[in-house]
């Protein structure tokens, strides 16, 4: 058994599974410059020096993060038996108080998870009767903490989920990541409101998202500091930097976020000057032939704008856009609601 990261020093967030070079430039525009490490398709590692700080601007600013957790460890884990000793190696008592209520909830597909729930949970009782001879309570129905067990290629990771909700349902971590997809953006425009145009709002212009902390506080831990967090909630952060579009069939009755966003006639997009145009057509039109019919509106709209120089369309995988843009270049693979679709990115130029 082999410590791989020091305690207190990484938080851990669960993504889209193939998409942490996208989210990477989320994180690197919330935190700045972090190491971060790829631990699963579908979890990173990031190395923090404050973690009341960091988690408090990832909950304001991230959309493309579904769930945040607190990794108090990263250990390698020779077999199923050393989760015990694992879990007891860690100070809990330095974490969170005995009077707090836990569930272990195992994330492994290959390990039977009630044999892991019972050696972890155990491992946390027996540190807490050692140091402090108090014995925290466990609740499988409602605990007040999760602590989630992920055993990943011999790695085990035992993490605190920080808030009780997620912190972004699918459909805003997918429309953030078609946001990150942007290069150079002077002016941003959705085409169909499917929440892009609010997404690209909130990351170009830095604007917080106060109310999740607000609704759902972050977990009762020892080790965060408070005050801390209700002074980042309490500072003003918007820096109005991009303006943002919304061109849309149903103008005047869409209903948008922020007043800032310009809504727009679908047919207005022929003249107004925009450098990026985004849009989730899976999501808005999930119908293969409807979004067929769609893609071509969509070419005749961007032939007759030669303003934007990039554009980034969610759409279905089962779609050959050959037959419309002749520039698409394939981002990522993924799936809206179930379907299989794909970000693609295209270029004047």
């Amino acid at each position: 058994m082999r410590l791989i990261c020091d305690v207190s020093m990484f938080l851990c967030l669960e993504i889209i599974p193939g998409t942490s070079k996208l989210v990477e430039r989320e994180i690197r525009r919330i935190l700045g410059q972090r190491e971060v490490f790829d631990l699963t398709p579908n979890l990173l590692l990031v190395k923090s020096d404050d973690i009341s700080e960091d988690a408090t601007l990832l909950s304001l600013f991230s959309r493309a993060v579904i769930n945040l957790y607190f990794a108090p460890k990263v250990e390698e884990c020779e077999s199923i038996e050393d989760l015990y000793q694992l879990s007891k190696s860690i100070p809990w008592p330095d974490v969170f108080s005995f009077e707090k209520s836990f569930a272990v909830v195992p994330k492994t597909t290959d390990i039977d998870k009630k044999v892991v729930g019972r050696l972890v949970g155990q491992g946390v009782i027996d540190r807490f009767l050692e140091d402090t001879q108090k014995r925290p309570a466990v609740d499988l129905k409602s605990p007040e903490l999760e602590i989630a067990a992920f055993i990943v290629r011999n790695k085990f990771v035992p993490a605190i989920k920080l808030f009780k909700n997620e912190m972004n349902t699918v459909t805003e971590a997918v429309n953030r990541l078609a946001t990150l997809c942007c290069n150079k953006v002077t002016g941003i425009g959705e085409i169909f409101h499917a929440g892009i145009c609010e997404s690209a709002f909130e990351f170009f212009n830095q604007e917080p998202q106060k109310e999740r902390i607000l609704e759902s506080a972050i977990v009762n831990l020892l080790n965060v500091d408070y005050q801390k967090i209700l002074d980042l909630v309490a500072k003003s952060w918007r820096k109005q930097m991009v303006e943002v579009f919304c061109f849309s069939d149903e103008c005047k009755t869409t209903k948008i976020k922020y007043r800032e966003i310009r809504m727009q006639s679908i047919e207005s997009l022929r003249s107004v000057s925009v450098s990026a145009l985004l849009s989730n057509l899976t999501l808005l039109f999930p119908g293969k032939e409807k979004q067929r019919e769609v893609l071509n509106r969509v070419n005749c709209l961007l032939t007759n704008n030669d303003t934007w120089e990039e554009a980034v369309l969610i759409v279905r995988a089962d779609i050959d856009v050959d037959f419309v843009f002749n520039k698409a270049e394939k981002v990522i693979d993924i799936a809206v609601m179930g379907i299989p679709s794909r970000i693609l990115r295209l270029s004047r130029r």
